[in-house]
């Protein structure tokens, strides 16, 4: 996209992810389980700020990233690279197949900074944070016998009283910069869940599960961990909510010399979560930093979601894996994540 142009467009597939395992967000997310195509998707500057006497706008960039679950496109003939303002991304969805029974959710792991979301025409909500993921339920609202229409405005304008504020020293990429899905989950599933050591006992694992639906309360709940043989079923109270403890005295610490990762499953009705856990205790003494009661000196750098060969954010796993890589070549043990939270594939690497 040439400077003074207004449109560009490009064609892509976007795919669900498939498979045992799902993020675990903040939000909490059911696991994506078919696959649907999202095509033509198209953007178009609506406004663009604070131009200088030389005509470009002030220093921001603006990089809008379509995603897939393993691959991403981006809009390659885009040249505005100092622009910033509203922009609008459309995707024309083929027809869904859905189920009775189940629920449906449109998952953005980020868009930058304030986005208003609209599906079919209708307006699903807003979200302002060019960082954290945000998801709808549009269970009830999909057209199953038509093409379903995803509309995103999304304005990386920046602000005194927002982050980041007018002056910074990271990128301001605008659009859809992290992976957009959509899920499909039983009535009623794990929507969050903690395993973890217990405070103060490490010999203890303890932790929640919190189930979401109109049948959320007395269900029960199962936590496994089948390498160490330990299982627990709880059953939740009212609000969907079970805690449970099990025995650790099996479980190998984590480290970075023995980064040891357990199977985990979390299980409920007619869903399950699959996850990899490492159990570590650190702690601080004096000046000492513990991690599993013994002293560890941390050599460590700060890094962007940024992938530096590009320029632009981190396009997924592969993109993480080398930045991991090049700090632990630099002999690195830890890494900052700065200064917002990073895509949570970078934490479960």
């Amino acid at each position: 996209l040439c400077t003074g142009c207004r449109r560009s467009t490009t064609r892509i597939r976007l795919w669900a992810t498939t498979g045992p395992t799902r993020p675990t967000l903040p939000l909490g997310w059911p696991p994506p389980v078919f696959g649907i195509k999202l095509l033509n998707w198209k953007c178009r500057i609506l406004r663009v700020a604070n131009r200088t006497k030389t005509g470009m706008a002030s220093t921001v960039r603006v990089s809008t990233v379509i995603r897939t679950g393993f691959r991403s496109t981006r809009l390659r003939r885009w040249r505005c690279s100092f622009r910033r303002g509203l922009s609008r991304v459309r995707s024309h969805c083929i027809p869904m197949r859905m189920w009775t029974g189940k629920r449906y959710f449109l998952y953005f792991g980020a868009i930058n900074y304030e986005a208003h979301v609209y599906l079919n025409g209708k307006k699903l909500g807003m979200h302002r944070g060019g960082f954290t993921p945000v998801q709808f339920e549009i269970t009830g609202r999909l057209a199953a016998g038509g093409d379903n229409f995803v509309v995103v405005k999304a304005d990386n304008t920046r602000h005194p009283d927002a982050v980041p504020t007018i002056n910074t020293d990271w990128w301001n990429y605008g659009g859809l910069t992290r992976d957009v899905f959509v899920a499909e989950a039983p009535a009623t599933f794990v929507v969050d869940y903690k395993v973890q050591l217990a405070k103060n006992d490490p010999n203890t694992v303890a932790g929640y599960v919190q189930l979401s639906g109109v049948g959320k309360g007395g269900q029960p709940v199962t936590v496994r961990i089948a390498e160490a043989g330990l299982t627990a079923t709880v059953r939740t109270d009212t609000t969907g909510r079970a805690t449970f403890t099990l025995p650790a005295k099996k479980l190998a610490r984590w480290s970075p010399q023995s980064p040891r990762l357990y199977a985990v499953t979390v299980s409920s009705g007619g869903d399950e979560v699959s996850d990899k856990i490492g159990f570590r205790t650190i702690e601080t003494r004096g000046q000492d930093i513990l991690l599993n009661g013994r002293s560890t000196f941390l050599r460590g750098i700060s890094l962007h979601d940024e992938n530096p060969l590009i320029p632009g954010r981190a396009r997924g796993e592969g993109d993480l894996r080398m930045l991991l890589t090049w700090a632990k070549e630099l002999g690195c043990n830890y890494v900052r994540l700065a200064h917002y939270p990073h895509n949570e594939a970078m934490l479960r690497l």
